[in-house]
């Protein structure tokens, strides 16, 4: 098992050596919501838990889906099934390590500190498509599903990382300004 990273400690990542940074975990672990698991489930079980304006977008990126994933069927004359987003990962408390053995491993979760709008910060959610498209009846293409996500508000900061997404700046924004 993975042990958490220690604050303050600089640990190896992809862009160098990175500071493990400090951060107010009480006030993010206060603000987190559960997404409905009929909207997002994270894979091999578990609730996504997030801010609330990204589990908002995942309600409306799980919309655009099924709406997709409908017409399709009415169009082809096949049954429809509404599927479930399903996360690899959502928020991880800070200092979590990630993706170890890999070109994006996150040694003590140094990199996702230095970033504000990270996983620790519940900003965050990794979705690998190719799950949730093959969960929606008939499935979706991989297209169809970044076009959901966009359209739902979501963007990918990093285009390395096809499977990171976050709320867009100006939902990013709006949040900032509601609390």
């Amino acid at each position: 098992m993975d042990t958490l990273g220690v604050v303050g400690k600089r640990y190896n990542t992809r862009l160098g050596r990175r500071l493990l940074l400090a951060r107010d975990v009480a006030a993010v672990e206060r603000a987190l919501t559960t997404v409905d698991a009929a909207v997002a489930v994270v894979q091999g079980g578990g609730a996504v838990q997030c801010q609330p304006a990204l589990a908002a977008c995942l309600a409306r990126w799980h919309a655009e889906l099924a709406a997709t994933a409908r017409r399709k069927a009415a169009a082809r004359g096949v049954p429809y099934a509404a599927g479930v987003i399903i996360a690899s990962s959502a928020y991880r408390p800070l200092g979590t390590p990630c993706a170890l053995g890999t070109p994006f491993a996150d040694e003590g979760g140094a990199l996702d500190s230095n970033d504000d709008y990270g996983h620790w910060s519940g900003w965050a959610v990794d979705v690998p498509t190719r799950y949730t498209r093959e969960s929606f009846a008939p499935v979706l293409s991989v297209e169809e599903c970044w076009l959901g996500a966009e359209r739902a508000g979501l963007v990918r900061p990093f285009r390395a990382e096809y499977w990171h997404w976050r709320p867009a700046p100006e939902i990013l924004r709006e949040a900032a300004c509601a609390t």
